[in-house]
């Protein structure tokens, strides 16, 4: 997913015993474009597991191996419970909010526990 253009605006910092996180609020350069929600409701269709979108706006989620590669679907971690594989939520997470006003982009970088 290609983003437009963004101007770093404020970051925020949470860290307690099991979450630590950077917020970092972008905002665009210019306003964004009807082309650009069309597209970010195309993702949520083509890739449902990263995007979505729900009441505040859009979001893409992952708990990524690294490195990351896409490609070879490493973007959710997984361990082994009870002879299955099951989604990893013990660790590093990515999540990007596109509020539907679309005047702000707010990137996570953290770990949860």
């Amino acid at each position: 997913m290609e983003f437009p253009e963004v101007i770093p605006a404020d970051s925020d910092c949470v860290d307690d015993c099991c979450l630590s996180e950077t917020i970092m609020k972008f905002v665009p350069k210019r306003p964004l474009s009807r082309k650009f929600f069309r597209k970010l409701d195309k993702a949520c269709k083509v890739d449902p597991c990263c995007w979505s979108k729900d009441s505040l706006g859009y979001r893409y989620y992952i708990y990524p191996e690294l490195p990351i590669d896409r490609s070879n679907g490493t973007h959710k971690r997984q361990v082994e419970v009870d002879g299955k594989m099951v989604d990893d939520w013990d660790g590093n997470f990515i999540e990007v909010r596109i509020p539907y006003i679309g005047d702000t982009i707010y990137v996570k970088d953290g770990w949860i526990r």
